[in-house]
């Protein structure tokens, strides 16, 4: 395989083999919004040559944040901001993926607004 050959990934034409993993930024607002600093981000790593870039981690249920400008997609209010992403990176050849995330017993209710998981976990795993 060569790194600069394409790659068909299911119904999806990769115009290489370049991909860019998910990466914290923190670049989102306090409510989960996309900003225009990540969109400008993403873009400049596709307009670069990458052909798939994936998003840092997306969480999916408000309570399961594990950051304060962590992105979200728990909400309507966020779609605007992700569909702009997707537009960006498109315009510029490449594809988007999301990496979906739920902070699980690790989530800071300081920061996901609840109350779950702040006692200390007892029992043998």
């Amino acid at each position: 395989m060569k790194l600069g050959e394409p790659l068909q990934l299911g119904g999806h034409r990769l115009r290489n083999r370049v991909v860019m993993p998910p990466m914290e930024r923190n670049n989102g607002t306090p409510d989960g919004r996309v900003t225009d600093r990540y969109i400008d981000y993403l873009r400049a790593r596709a307009a670069g040559g990458t052909a798939l870039v994936f998003t840092e981690a997306t969480y999916v249920r408000a309570d399961g944040r594990g950051r304060v400008r962590q992105l979200g997609a728990a909400g309507d209010h966020i779609v605007p901001g992700l569909r702009a992403l997707a537009d960006a990176v498109h315009a510029e050849g490449a594809l988007l993926g999301v990496e979906l995330n739920h902070a699980g017993r690790v989530a800071d209710p300081a920061v996901a607004g609840s109350q779950l998981y702040t006692e200390p976990c007892s029992g043998s795993w």
